[in-house]
């Protein structure tokens, strides 16, 4: 018993546990890179793809389609003091799914 304590406490002051554990990757790296990839894919479904359709090369329209949900018209608490405006908005499309995907396949690489 005494041997597998010894064995133990030299593995978890030589760096092997901490090792495993980092190996394995974080849950919040994983949403960073996540959201990342939502915003730039969205970025690029809005702005660079106008920008294509002012030259006239209209293919790439189908990347821009996508969903918005939320409330839009936002919701207001005035108390006389302080006000509260709450209101929140999502909006997908094609490109940003697409950048969320390439992000995710870009972490498990990293990893």
């Amino acid at each position: 018993m005494f041997f597998s304590v010894k064995i133990f406490w030299n593995k978890y002051h030589t760096g092997d546990f901490m090792y495993k554990q980092t190996k394995k990757g974080s849950p919040w790296v994983l949403l960073v890179f996540i959201l990342a990839g939502i915003v730039l894919g969205g970025f690029l479904g809005e702005v660079c793809i106008e920008a294509l359709n002012k030259t006239g090369f209209t293919y790439l329209n189908w990347l821009r389609y996508g969903l918005t949900f939320g409330i839009t018209d936002p919701f207001s608490l005035d108390l006389g003091i302080v006000s509260f405006v709450f209101g929140i908005t999502f909006k997908f499309n094609i490109c940003g799914i697409i950048g969320m995907l390439l992000s995710y396949l870009i972490y498990r690489k990293v990893k």
